[in-house]
Protein backbone atom coordinates (compact mmCIF):
# COMPACT_ATOMS: atom_id res chain seq x y z
CA UNK A 1 0.00 0.00 0.00
CA UNK A 2 3.18 2.41 0.52
CA UNK A 3 4.51 2.33 -3.01
CA UNK A 4 0.56 2.44 -4.51
CA UNK A 5 0.15 5.68 -2.43
CA UNK A 6 3.65 7.20 -3.25
CA UNK A 7 2.76 5.51 -7.14
CA UNK A 8 -0.08 7.59 -7.22
CA UNK A 9 1.15 11.04 -5.85
CA UNK A 10 3.81 11.25 -8.70
CA UNK A 11 1.95 10.26 -11.20
CA UNK A 12 -0.74 13.12 -9.84
CA UNK A 13 2.57 14.91 -10.15
CA UNK A 14 3.47 14.46 -13.32
CA UNK A 15 -0.47 14.66 -14.78
CA UNK A 16 0.00 18.40 -13.26
CA UNK A 17 3.30 19.24 -14.70
CA UNK A 18 2.76 18.04 -18.05
CA UNK A 19 -0.96 17.38 -18.78
CA UNK A 20 -1.12 14.16 -19.86
CA UNK A 21 -1.25 11.04 -18.25
CA UNK A 22 2.00 9.49 -16.58
CA UNK A 23 3.12 6.30 -18.18
CA UNK A 24 1.83 2.96 -17.33
CA UNK A 25 4.69 2.03 -14.87
CA UNK A 26 4.83 0.59 -11.00
CA UNK A 27 8.57 1.47 -11.13
CA UNK A 28 8.80 4.55 -8.32
CA UNK A 29 12.93 5.30 -9.50
CA UNK A 30 11.26 5.53 -12.77
CA UNK A 31 8.65 7.76 -12.13
CA UNK A 32 10.67 10.10 -10.16
CA UNK A 33 12.85 10.40 -12.90
CA UNK A 34 10.52 12.16 -15.13
CA UNK A 35 9.88 14.55 -12.72
CA UNK A 36 11.37 18.28 -12.77
CA UNK A 37 12.13 17.84 -9.16
CA UNK A 38 15.18 17.29 -6.97
CA UNK A 39 14.50 14.27 -4.03
CA UNK A 40 17.04 13.54 -0.97
CA UNK A 41 19.43 10.65 -1.26
CA UNK A 42 16.98 8.52 1.48
CA UNK A 43 13.53 9.39 -0.48
CA UNK A 44 14.99 7.63 -3.38
CA UNK A 45 16.27 4.88 -1.96
CA UNK A 46 12.98 4.20 -0.23
CA UNK A 47 11.51 4.65 -3.42
CA UNK A 48 13.57 2.07 -4.87
CA UNK A 49 13.37 -0.59 -1.88
CA UNK A 50 8.98 -0.09 -2.45
CA UNK A 51 9.14 -0.79 -6.17
CA UNK A 52 11.20 -3.76 -5.38
CA UNK A 53 8.23 -5.03 -2.59
CA UNK A 54 6.05 -4.21 -5.14
CA UNK A 55 6.73 -5.92 -8.12
CA UNK A 56 7.89 -8.95 -6.30
CA UNK A 57 5.15 -9.03 -4.07
CA UNK A 58 2.50 -9.15 -7.14
CA UNK A 59 3.75 -12.74 -7.63
CA UNK A 60 2.56 -15.80 -5.22
CA UNK A 61 5.78 -17.49 -5.13
CA UNK A 62 7.58 -14.20 -3.61
CA UNK A 63 4.84 -13.38 -0.85
CA UNK A 64 5.68 -15.81 1.70
CA UNK A 65 9.29 -14.70 0.76
CA UNK A 66 8.45 -11.32 1.11
CA UNK A 67 6.28 -11.87 4.85
CA UNK A 68 9.73 -13.18 5.85
CA UNK A 69 11.98 -10.24 4.99
CA UNK A 70 9.63 -7.77 6.31
CA UNK A 71 8.79 -7.65 10.45
CA UNK A 72 6.72 -5.86 12.22
CA UNK A 73 9.36 -3.30 12.72
CA UNK A 74 10.60 -3.14 9.73
CA UNK A 75 6.90 -2.26 8.39
CA UNK A 76 6.49 0.33 10.70
CA UNK A 77 9.58 2.37 9.75
CA UNK A 78 8.83 2.18 5.77
CA UNK A 79 4.90 3.26 6.67
CA UNK A 80 6.88 5.90 8.73
CA UNK A 81 8.67 7.02 5.99
CA UNK A 82 6.15 6.59 3.35
CA UNK A 83 4.32 9.56 5.34
CA UNK A 84 7.25 11.82 5.33
CA UNK A 85 7.52 11.53 1.68
CA UNK A 86 3.83 11.64 0.84
CA UNK A 87 3.88 14.89 2.92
Amino acid sequence: MCQQSIEKILKGIYLQDNNKEAPRSHNLSYLIGLLNYSFQENTIALLAELSTYYLEGRYPTYKEKMAQLINKDKSAEILKQTKEVFK
